[in-house]
Order: structure tokens, then C-alpha cells, then sequence
């Protein structure tokens, strides 16, 4: 498993990027990441109830992928750790991961409020 430590929990260089660049639709974008990451937050945890191997290396690749997207790169590292991991079918540990996965997107939605006060 990689090391979290020192990697922050969001890509402020890359966040203020897309600020720019999205202008706008940035509040949508960050909506829609909050709305996505509901559901594939649960797709991995269903995944891990049913100890489906390819169901959660897929649902991890594609939270891998949505983080990576907005710069959520500690999620994005434990994302890519589940993904390489699902293959082992250690569900004890695909277990441990989910649930720092949670903790972190918690981390984040905090940011992702303070950004859009609707979001509360």
C-alpha cells in the first residue's frame, strides 16, 4: 500500500486550476462529484458484502478516476490501493480500506463545503 503521509487530502494547485477554468460550472462539478462518490462509495462497499473481486476493482478504478478528476488525491491513492489489492480477494483488507476511504471523503467534504455552502 502506498503512503498517505504527506500527500494532502486535496490538489490545491489543481482545485484553483479548475476554478479557473470551469468558471462557473465549478459549484456544478463539485455537486456532481459529491453526488457520484455517494454512489461508488457504495458500490465498493457492496462489492467488498458480496466479496465480488472484478465488481471492485471496477468501482475502484472509477472512484480512482473521479478523485483524480478534482484532485482528491489522497481518496484517489486509496482508491488505486483498493484497486490493485482486489485481485487478492483479501476481504479483510479491502474492508480496512473502505473504511478510510470513508473517513477521508469526509475530510473532503468538509473542503468541498466550505467551497459551496449549499452543499450543508
Amino acid at each position: 500500500m502506498s503512503n498517505l503521509i504527506g500527500l494532502p487530502t486535496l490538489d490545491e494547485h489543481m482545485w484553483a486550476e479548475l476554478k479557473d477554468i470551469m468558471e462557473e460550472d465549478f459549484g456544478l462539478l463539485l455537486e456532481t462529484y459529491v453526488t457520484d462518490a455517494v454512489v461508488r462509495l457504495a458500490s465498493i462497499n457492496d462489492a467488498i458484502g458480496v466479496e465480488d473481486a472484478l465488481a471492485l476493482r471496477e468501482a475502484a478504478h472509477s472512484f480512482k478516476g473521479s478523485c483524480g478528476n478534482i484532485g482528491a488525491l489522497r481518496l484517489a491513492n486509496l482508491a488505486a490501493n483498493l484497486e490493485q489489492q482486489a485481485p487478492s480477494a483479501n476481504w479483510a483488507a479491502a474492508q480496512a480500506l473502505h473504511a478510510q476511504m470513508e473517513v477521508e471523503y469526509a475530510q473532503l467534504l468538509l473542503l468541498i463545503q466550505q467551497e459551496l455552502p449549499a452543499l450543508n
